[in-house]
C-alpha cells in the first residue's frame, strides 16, 4: 500500500461498526485512502482489507485470553509485518485494550503513530497504565465526556469527540409499546453466552409465570450468535431479531435485560428500561475487584455516576435477583418513569454539537499527516 494507507484494528462487534463507520467518514474527507488491518464483517463491507477477524478474539475475561495467547501473537506478528511492509501513515487501535496495546509497543518505534478510538479504561481501573500509554499512543479519541481531562491531565493528548452510537440511535424509528415485551441482550461471544443467557432465559421464565401476557424478544447481532444460543435454551415466548434493525424492534418494547456494554447505551438513547447483568469467570471476577476503581460498570451509569440502570454482577446476578428488578419496570408505571427521566439525562450528557465520526476521522488526518 501507499503512504496515504491506513491501519486499523477492532475486536469486537462493537468496534467493527465504530471502524466502519470511521473508514466511510474518512473516505469522504481524503479520495485515495487504503485500508487493512484486524475488523470484521461491517469493516470488510467499508473497504478494509482483513489482515485478521473479529472471532479471532476471546472476549472479555483473563482466563478466556489465556487459551487465546498462541494465536493473538501470530496475529500481532502478522499486523507488524505488515506495517514494516505497507508503512502506513497511522494505525487507528479500538477496543481490545491489552491487544491494542501491544500492538501500539510495536508500532510506535517504527514511526507509525497510533491514535486510540474509545479510550482505555485506565481511569477505571489500573490507573498506572496510563504512563506506559503516554510512550506509545499519539492520540486517544474519548467517547465520554469525563474522559478527556483524565488523559490530558497525564500528559497524553485526547479529544472528546461524543458518542457515535448518538448518532445511530437517533435515527432509529421509535414504534408505540405493544403489550409487554423484555428485550433479552445477552452478548455475542461464545464465553458470554455461556455465563448469561441460561440466566436471562431462566429470568424470563419466571417473570412470565408472574406476568402471564409477557413476550421476549431477543436481540443479537448475527445469525451466528444465534445460532450458538439456541442450543443453550429457548422457550416458546421468544421471538429472535437479528442484525441492524434489531434497534428499531428494541425502541418498541418495555423493558431490558442486558449484560454491561454498548448495548446499554444504545437503550438508554431508545428510552427503554433495563437492568443490567454481568457474568465472568471466577478467577477473572477476583482479579478484577482488587483494580477496579469505580462505583459502576454500566455506561448510562459512568456517564451519570448515578445507578440509571440497577447493576447486578457475578453471584449477584441470579435469576431471583434480576427477575426482582425487572418486575417493576414492567407493571409499575412510576418505576419506569424514574428510569425514563434518568435516561433523558445520559442523552443530554451525550449530545455534542458536532459529528463524533467526522471529529474522529478529522484527528486521525490530522495526526496522519494526510
Amino acid at each position: 500500500m501507499k503512504v496515504g494507507s491506513i491501519l486499523l484494528c477492532a475486536g469486537e462487534v462493537s468496534g467493527d461498526m465504530l471502524g466502519a463507520e470511521l473508514v466511510v467518514a474518512l473516505k469522504k474527507k481524503r479520495k485515495g485512502l487504503q485500508f487493512a488491518g484486524i475488523g470484521g464483517p461491517a469493516m470488510a463491507k467499508a473497504g478494509v482489507a482483513l489482515l485478521g477477524g473479529i472471532e479471532q478474539f476471546p472476549g472479555m475475561g483473563l482466563v478466556e485470553v489465556v487459551g487465546a495467547i498462541p494465536r493473538l501473537k501470530r496475529l500481532l506478528d502478522k499486523v507488524e509485518a505488515w506495517a514494516k511492509e505497507h508503512k502506513p501513515a497511522v494505525c487507528v487501535t479500538i477496543d481490545n485494550q491489552e491487544f491494542s496495546a501491544r500492538l501500539a509497543a510495536r508500532l510506535a518505534p517504527l514511526g507509525i503513530p497510533v491514535v486510540q478510538y474509545a479510550a482505555p479504561k485506565v481511569w477505571a481501573w489500573r490507573q498506572g497504565r496510563v504512563h506506559k500509554l503516554k510512550k506509545i499512543l499519539a492520540h486517544v479519541l474519548c467517547v465520554f465526556p469525563f474522559e478527556a481531562d483524565f488523559f490530558n491531565r497525564h500528559g497524553l493528548a485526547a479529544t472528546y469527540i461524543g458518542h457515535p452510537v448518538v448518532k445511530r440511535m437517533a435515527g432509529v424509528a421509535k414504534p408505540k409499546h405493544k403489550g409487554l415485551t423484555l428485550a433479552l441482550l445477552p452478548g455475542s461471544r461464545q464465553a458470554e453466552l455461556g455465563h448469561h443467557w441460561p440466566l436471562f432465559l431462566a429470568t424470563f421464565v419466571r417473570l412470565k409465570k408472574l406476568v402471564p401476557q409477557l413476550t421476549g424478544l431477543v436481540a443479537v447481532e448475527s445469525e451466528e450468535t444465534l445460532a450458538r444460543l439456541k442450543p443453550l435454551g429457548w422457550d416458546d415466548g421468544l421471538e429472535a431479531v437479528v442484525g441492524e434493525g434489531r434497534h428499531g424492534a428494541l425502541a418498541g418494547c418495555t423493558a431490558a435485560l442486558t449484560k454491561s456494554g454498548t448495548n446499554n447505551l444504545e437503550l438508554a438513547l431508545l428510552g427503554v428500561p433495563a437492568v443490567v447483568a454481568y457474568r465472568m469467570h471466577w478467577l477473572t471476577a477476583a482479579v478484577v475487584r482488587r483494580l477496579v476503581k469505580v462505583k459502576f460498570i454500566s455506561p448510562p451509569n459512568l456517564v451519570l455516576d448515578a445507578c440509571v440502570y440497577p447493576e447486578y454482577v457475578q453471584e449477584g446476578a441470579t435469576e431471583a435477583n434480576l427477575a426482582r428488578a425487572v418486575y417493576p419496570l414492567l407493571v409499575d408505571a412510576g418505576c419506569r418513569r424514574h428510569q425514563l427521566d434518568l435516561l433523558e439525562k445520559v442523552a443530554g450528557k451525550l449530545a455534542t454539537d458536532a459529528d463524533p465520526v467526522e471529529a474522529a476521522a478529522g484527528v486521525v488526518l490530522r495526526v496522519g499527516g494526510l
